[in-house]
């Protein structure tokens, strides 16, 4: 059995609290390593047990997340009604209650999969922010067969190049985030809870300029690329670096720019200092990336060369080493690459970060990246508040008075910000929560039953209305839910409950809960959190 981890009943528990008050298709935000799979195994185990007779659809791009979301909902629920979806699978299942799909194969099948309620789509920053593509178009054939379904996007990168958040734009699929679990808190929380593996960066001695390298797309042109990281002398020169870093490291993802250049790297590795090194590309074979991959896992390989593959959907525990040695504009494709050292594995310490591309000055540390700006032009790296140690080379934020790494201590002279940079730094991460959380007197509270129009038949819901002042504010409450939202419930209960009837049953409904509402304390205040697009209700205070 399965215990979620309390950011994972979180991120649960959001999706419900979204469709409770919205009527868009919210967006969750989960770092990579984070248990994703899990999350969208259990909210469906969930939604089926609340909402009988739904069929939900899980979306992706590559077989190995399809089988790894439908093997971990196997896991959490072995009885689950599902099937798959996928060419490269060699499954065409179409009359399960769930079905786990390849867009690829479905893109043009919408008739033959037929009615769907709830479409959920996994790595969804891949979603072309423009033009029909193919998850658009499967989106809007699903909406001609059913126009009230829904749709849930799970992605650790909610951001494009040049076209900023998900949840922007007048095309935008995903209208609002239902909760964001990668800012630096969360992430930190996770590192420190043992959840995510640490990731140290080092600033290198070998520099590749990058500065006349042009810029198409919002993305340096990969040919020019390829010519200035190919060089011959910097990819030596880097090379020593990475063998000398990687003594003590037991498996090492290096991102190269461009084929011929991963081709360089692997023989150089391979010929010259006696790595057992190999190379993927997207023109490897299907099952010659496999035993290549499976290898790799199992520490046979040491280093594994790749050019735009294994970026997502990539899951090597073991990674304790990366190499950057391809430069992006993209901050969704840095921290995509990052993203594949942070699963923890056992004796796994931390996983070290040789950027000899300068891309974690680009866009910041890992969790605090800053999206590119549209107006750059060329190779420029952007004045991110960072500074390397002199002792380490650790790369840390420049707010910090010593190493964390080496225990270095800087002197103040080595604090010379930017204004604009430090100003942008402290709107982000020491906003005054005054400014967007207040506590209010609480003039009366009303109880209502809510069925809220997500499906017929819907589970109904307590809806429970603060009146404070010529204000109104509301949260609703799941007595008859299962899993996350009926333990939210009961918390809730035990919370509002007198004194004099704490030891009573908790309601086991929605129609017991009305009936017993007198059991319940009226609190003299309720904090509200306007920092969101809906005002919520975060926490009640009573005088007594």
């Amino acid at each position: 059995m399965f215990v979620l981890r309390d950011y994972q009943e979180r991120a649960i528990g959001s999706i419900y609290d979204y469709f409770e008050n919205n009527t868009g298709n919210p967006l969750v935000i989960m770092p990579t390593a984070s248990g994703k799979s899990i999350v969208i195994g259990d909210f469906i185990r969930g939604v089926l047990s609340d909402y009988p007779g739904q069929r939900i659809l899980m979306l992706t791009h590559v077989k190995e997340l399809i089988e790894q979301n439908y093997d971990k909902l196997k896991a959490i629920w072995s009885e689950a009604p599902c099937g798959i979806y996928s060419a490269s699978l060699k499954r065409r299942d179409t009359q399960d209650a769930i079905t786990f799909a390849g867009i690829q194969s479905v893109y043009q099948r919408a008739e033959d999969l037929g009615h769907y309620d709830l479409i959920l789509v996994d790595e969804c920053h891949l979603i072309p922010v423009s033009g029909m593509g193919r998850y658009r178009s499967f989106l809007s054939a699903t909406q001609e067969i059913n126009p009230a379904v829904k749709v849930v996007g799970f992605t650790a990168t909610p951001y494009r190049l040049r076209s900023g958040l998900l949840t922007e734009g007048e095309d935008r699929i995903f209208t609002d985030v239902a909760i964001d679990l990668s800012s630096g808190e969360e992430m930190l929380k996770m590192i420190e809870e043992g959840y995510l593996a640490p990731l140290v960066s080092k600033s290198m001695n070998t520099a590749f300029d990058i500065e006349n390298v042009h810029i198409r797309g919002g993305e340096f042109i990969p040919s020019e690329l390829q010519e200035i990281m190919g060089d011959a002398g910097n990819t030596h020169a880097a090379l020593e670096e990475v063998v000398g870093y990687g003594t003590e490291r037991r498996s090492w993802l290096i991102f190269c720019s461009g084929v011929r250049h991963a081709e360089n790297v692997t023989r150089l590795l391979k010929d010259q200092y006696n790595i057992h090194a190999e190379l993927i590309t997207g023109q490897t074979p299907i099952k010659e990336r496999e035993r290549i991959i499976e290898q790799y896992k199992t520490g046979v390989i040491q280093a594994l060369a790749n050019c735009d593959v294994l970026t997502t959907g990539f899951d090597a525990p073991e990674t304790d080493m990366l190499v950057f040695l391809r430069p992006t504009q993209s901050t969704g494709l840095f921290v995509q690459m990052c993203g594949r050292g942070m699963r923890p594995a056992e004796n796994k310490e931390n996983c070290l970060v040789l950027d000899f591309a300068r891309n974690v000055e680009r866009h910041g540390p890992i969790n605090d990246v800053r999206p590119q700006a549209t107006g750059r032009r060329r190779g420029q790296v952007s004045t991110s508040p960072v500074k390397t140690c002199p002792d380490c080379r650790s790369i840390v934020p420049i707010s910090f008075p010593s190493c964390p790494d080496c225990g270095h201590h800087f002197s103040e002279r080595t604090l010379n910000i930017d204004n604009t940079a430090s100003e942008l730094e402290l709107i982000r991460h020491n906003l005054d929560p005054s400014e967007y959380i207040r506590s209010l007197t609480v003039r009366d509270v009303n109880f209502f039953k809510h069925r809220k129009q997500f499906v017929a038949g819907a589970t109904p819901t307590l809806r429970v209305e603060y009146s404070c002042g010529l204000s109104t504010f509301s949260e609703w409450v799941c007595f008859d839910h299962h899993g996350y939202p009926k333990r939210k419930a009961d918390q809730w209960w035990h919370r509002h409950v007198r004194p004099d009837y704490i030891a009573h049953s908790i309601p086991g409904s929605v129609e017991e809960a009305l009936s017993r509402v007198g059991e319940l304390q009226q609190p003299d205040t309720v904090t509200i959190n306007f920092k969101d697009k809906y005002p919520k209700v975060i926490d009640y205070d009573r005088e007594s």
